[in-house]
């Protein structure tokens, strides 16, 4: 009797320690998979850092703001005024000027108001006069050329539009902040829905980008770019949920381009 006591308290001692034996590899193996865990957000940290630093050194530079002011004049006399504000981005430049891609409802004249003016800041609030090129309400496209004055950076069309759970950064100036820089993926493409829209402005009739990039009034006509720094799309308006934001993808930005012979530095667009 008393060796099957011992035989089983012995029993008993060794399923406990393998009981603690199990608990401790079970933590080993969750302290190793935490381990790898923080050290791939780390690295992602490092990498969105590095990416915000060389979006700051190498894109902003392509960064502008424009104002369109709208008058209406007697006998010379302006005597009434609206105005809007959005962004766009350097695309090309010649031996003089720069062209920057916006949205045609940027720059477009108010019903009304038979004289334009365009006001252009670079990403340093250095403010020069703008000429609008060509616009099309159909792709709600615009270029803007402006002299050039200082050097400033120039971003390339990506060759493809960007696809649901791709990686993209909004650029712009919301509400008239400068230079804000905003990241977020694409969500789905979408036909927009803008009832308040002017035809004559915005007629879009094509699915666009939806993305989560913050953007807000001001963001209008800047850029949408991907990881690579190149530009995915042109950021046109919000989506009916406010949280999203609408683009309009790099293909009908070539298709646009393409339409109106554009050059890039003196290279037509295929």
């Amino acid at each position: 009797m008393r060796h099957k006591k011992i035989l089983l308290f012995l029993i008993l001692a060794l399923l406990i320690a393998l009981s603690g034996c199990t608990d401790i590899l079970t933590l080993q193996k969750e302290n190793r998979e935490l381990k790898a865990w923080v050290e791939a957000l780390q690295a992602e940290t490092d990498n969105l850092y590095q990416l915000f630093e060389d979006i700051s050194l190498e894109v902003v530079p392509a960064n502008v703001m424009i104002y369109t002011y709208c008058y209406k004049t007697a006998f010379g006399i302006i005597y009434d005024e609206v105005g809007g504000q959005g962004s766009g981005v350097i695309i090309s430049s010649d031996s003089e000027n720069y062209y920057v891609l916006t949205n045609n409802h940027v720059i477009s004249s108010k019903p009304g108001y038979p004289r334009v003016e365009h006001e252009i800041y670079d990403y340093k609030m250095n403010k020069t006069r703008g000429c609008v090129v060509f616009s099309d309400p159909n792709y709600d496209l615009a270029v803007v050329r402006f002299r050039k004055s200082i050097e400033l950076a120039i971003l390339p069309l990506a060759n493809k539009n960007p696809v649901k759970g791709d990686r993209v950064v909004a650029i712009g100036q919301p509400e008239g902040q400068l230079n804000v820089i905003t990241f977020g993926k694409v969500i789905n493409y979408i036909l927009p829905n803008c009832s308040d829209c002017n035809p004559s402005e915005s007629s879009v009739n094509f699915p666009c980008i939806l993305h989560d990039s913050f953007t807000n009034h001001g963001n209008s006509g800047g850029m949408l770019i991907n990881h690579q720094k190149e530009i995915v799309g042109i950021n046109t308006f919000g989506s009916t949920d406010t949280s999203y934001g609408l683009a309009v993808p790099v293909e009908k930005i070539q298709a646009f381009l393409a339409e109106h012979d554009f050059l890039f530095n003196n290279e037509r667009i295929d």
